[in-house]
Protein backbone atom coordinates (compact mmCIF):
# COMPACT_ATOMS: atom_id res chain seq x y z
CA UNK A 1 0.00 0.00 0.00
CA UNK A 2 2.67 2.48 0.83
CA UNK A 3 5.01 1.80 -1.96
CA UNK A 4 2.06 1.77 -4.54
CA UNK A 5 1.14 5.75 -2.83
CA UNK A 6 4.27 6.97 -3.49
CA UNK A 7 4.45 5.23 -6.92
CA UNK A 8 0.81 7.02 -7.75
CA UNK A 9 1.56 10.34 -5.74
CA UNK A 10 5.11 10.80 -7.15
CA UNK A 11 4.63 9.33 -10.59
CA UNK A 12 7.73 7.46 -9.92
CA UNK A 13 7.50 3.74 -12.07
CA UNK A 14 4.64 2.00 -11.89
CA UNK A 15 2.22 1.57 -9.33
CA UNK A 16 1.24 -1.84 -10.10
CA UNK A 17 3.86 -3.37 -9.86
CA UNK A 18 5.44 -2.00 -6.96
CA UNK A 19 2.52 -2.67 -5.43
CA UNK A 20 2.68 -6.34 -6.38
CA UNK A 21 6.80 -5.79 -5.45
CA UNK A 22 5.70 -4.56 -1.61
CA UNK A 23 3.16 -7.71 -1.32
CA UNK A 24 5.73 -10.48 -1.53
CA UNK A 25 8.96 -8.86 -0.28
CA UNK A 26 8.85 -10.62 2.73
CA UNK A 27 7.82 -13.73 1.39
CA UNK A 28 10.58 -15.47 2.47
CA UNK A 29 9.32 -15.14 6.36
CA UNK A 30 6.21 -16.95 5.72
CA UNK A 31 8.40 -19.69 3.97
CA UNK A 32 10.85 -19.69 7.52
CA UNK A 33 7.33 -19.97 9.26
CA UNK A 34 7.00 -23.59 7.67
CA UNK A 35 10.39 -24.78 6.90
CA UNK A 36 12.08 -23.87 10.62
CA UNK A 37 9.30 -22.15 13.10
CA UNK A 38 11.73 -22.35 15.99
CA UNK A 39 14.03 -20.12 13.84
CA UNK A 40 11.61 -17.53 12.88
CA UNK A 41 10.21 -17.50 16.72
CA UNK A 42 13.91 -17.02 18.23
CA UNK A 43 14.53 -13.96 15.29
CA UNK A 44 11.18 -12.41 16.68
CA UNK A 45 11.99 -12.59 20.38
CA UNK A 46 15.17 -11.38 19.72
CA UNK A 47 14.10 -8.46 17.55
CA UNK A 48 11.54 -7.51 20.13
CA UNK A 49 13.65 -8.10 23.30
CA UNK A 50 16.77 -5.41 21.86
CA UNK A 51 13.71 -3.07 20.01
CA UNK A 52 15.73 -3.67 16.41
CA UNK A 53 14.98 -5.17 12.79
CA UNK A 54 14.07 -8.88 11.84
CA UNK A 55 17.23 -8.80 9.55
CA UNK A 56 19.12 -7.58 12.12
CA UNK A 57 18.88 -10.27 14.07
CA UNK A 58 19.11 -12.46 11.18
CA UNK A 59 22.92 -10.59 10.01
CA UNK A 60 23.69 -10.39 13.86
CA UNK A 61 23.53 -14.23 13.83
CA UNK A 62 24.70 -15.34 10.60
CA UNK A 63 21.97 -16.28 9.29
CA UNK A 64 19.98 -16.92 5.64
CA UNK A 65 18.08 -13.89 5.41
CA UNK A 66 14.33 -13.82 4.74
CA UNK A 67 15.56 -11.58 2.26
CA UNK A 68 17.65 -14.54 0.48
CA UNK A 69 14.95 -16.99 1.07
CA UNK A 70 12.35 -15.04 -0.14
CA UNK A 71 14.74 -14.53 -3.39
CA UNK A 72 15.10 -17.88 -3.77
CA UNK A 73 11.70 -19.04 -3.55
CA UNK A 74 10.66 -16.00 -6.16
CA UNK A 75 12.84 -17.57 -9.00
CA UNK A 76 11.90 -21.40 -8.47
CA UNK A 77 8.03 -19.80 -8.77
CA UNK A 78 9.79 -17.66 -12.29
CA UNK A 79 8.82 -14.66 -10.84
CA UNK A 80 10.20 -11.34 -12.53
CA UNK A 81 13.19 -10.12 -11.85
CA UNK A 82 12.38 -6.84 -10.24
CA UNK A 83 10.17 -9.07 -8.07
CA UNK A 84 13.23 -10.95 -7.18
CA UNK A 85 15.06 -8.52 -6.67
CA UNK A 86 12.72 -6.28 -4.58
CA UNK A 87 12.49 -9.25 -2.63
CA UNK A 88 16.34 -9.44 -1.98
CA UNK A 89 16.85 -5.91 -1.69
CA UNK A 90 14.29 -4.14 0.25
CA UNK A 91 16.59 -3.76 3.37
CA UNK A 92 19.76 -2.59 0.68
CA UNK A 93 20.71 0.82 -0.73
CA UNK A 94 20.92 -0.60 -4.50
CA UNK A 95 21.79 3.49 -5.95
CA UNK A 96 25.32 2.34 -6.40
CA UNK A 97 24.93 -1.54 -6.94
CA UNK A 98 26.11 -2.42 -10.43
CA UNK A 99 24.62 -5.93 -10.04
CA UNK A 100 21.12 -4.63 -10.39
CA UNK A 101 19.09 -3.45 -13.17
CA UNK A 102 18.68 0.42 -13.36
CA UNK A 103 15.12 -0.35 -14.68
CA UNK A 104 14.55 -1.62 -11.17
CA UNK A 105 16.56 0.23 -8.78
CA UNK A 106 13.18 2.23 -8.15
CA UNK A 107 10.95 0.24 -7.70
CA UNK A 108 13.65 -1.40 -5.30
CA UNK A 109 13.87 1.72 -3.93
CA UNK A 110 10.37 2.21 -3.17
CA UNK A 111 9.99 -1.44 -1.53
CA UNK A 112 12.72 -0.29 1.26
CA UNK A 113 11.46 2.93 1.49
CA UNK A 114 7.66 1.55 2.10
CA UNK A 115 8.91 -1.12 4.23
CA UNK A 116 10.60 1.48 6.66
CA UNK A 117 7.38 3.43 6.49
CA UNK A 118 4.92 0.94 7.73
CA UNK A 119 7.61 -0.12 10.04
CA UNK A 120 7.50 3.80 11.71
CA UNK A 121 3.67 3.97 11.30
CA UNK A 122 3.13 0.35 12.92
CA UNK A 123 1.58 -1.21 9.80
CA UNK A 124 1.23 -4.76 10.09
CA UNK A 125 3.12 -7.34 11.99
CA UNK A 126 6.48 -7.11 10.60
CA UNK A 127 7.94 -8.56 13.31
CA UNK A 128 10.63 -5.71 12.99
CA UNK A 129 10.72 -3.93 16.24
CA UNK A 130 13.29 -0.71 14.97
CA UNK A 131 11.72 2.71 15.03
CA UNK A 132 11.29 2.24 10.92
CA UNK A 133 13.63 5.48 10.19
CA UNK A 134 13.37 6.77 6.68
CA UNK A 135 16.82 8.85 5.37
CA UNK A 136 18.02 10.58 2.98
CA UNK A 137 19.34 7.72 0.89
CA UNK A 138 15.57 6.18 0.76
CA UNK A 139 14.24 9.00 -0.80
CA UNK A 140 16.89 11.00 -2.75
CA UNK A 141 17.47 8.50 -5.48
CA UNK A 142 13.77 8.66 -6.02
CA UNK A 143 14.53 12.56 -6.13
CA UNK A 144 12.24 13.22 -2.95
CA UNK A 145 12.45 14.41 0.51
CA UNK A 146 12.22 13.20 3.82
CA UNK A 147 9.38 16.01 3.99
CA UNK A 148 7.07 14.45 1.07
CA UNK A 149 7.26 11.28 2.68
CA UNK A 150 5.48 12.25 5.46
CA UNK A 151 2.56 13.60 3.60
CA UNK A 152 1.71 9.92 2.47
CA UNK A 153 2.36 9.02 6.32
CA UNK A 154 -0.61 11.32 7.07
CA UNK A 155 -2.56 9.48 4.58
CA UNK A 156 -2.06 6.21 5.14
CA UNK A 157 -5.13 5.35 7.97
CA UNK A 158 -7.30 6.56 4.70
CA UNK A 159 -5.31 4.24 2.57
CA UNK A 160 -5.19 1.10 4.60
CA UNK A 161 -8.98 1.93 5.78
CA UNK A 162 -10.04 1.37 2.05
CA UNK A 163 -7.22 -1.75 1.55
CA UNK A 164 -9.17 -3.25 4.58
CA UNK A 165 -12.33 -3.05 2.56
CA UNK A 166 -10.77 -4.19 -0.24
CA UNK A 167 -10.16 -7.66 1.52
Amino acid sequence: ICGEAISKKFKIGRPEETFTCGLLHDIGKLVMHIIDPKRLEFILSQSKEKKTGFIDIERSHDMLTHAYIGEMMAMKWNLPQVVRQSIRYHHTDVEKLSTILPSAKKTIQMVRLANAMAVKNKIGKSGDYSLGQITNDMVEPLGLKVEQIEEIEKDLPRLMEKAGAFL
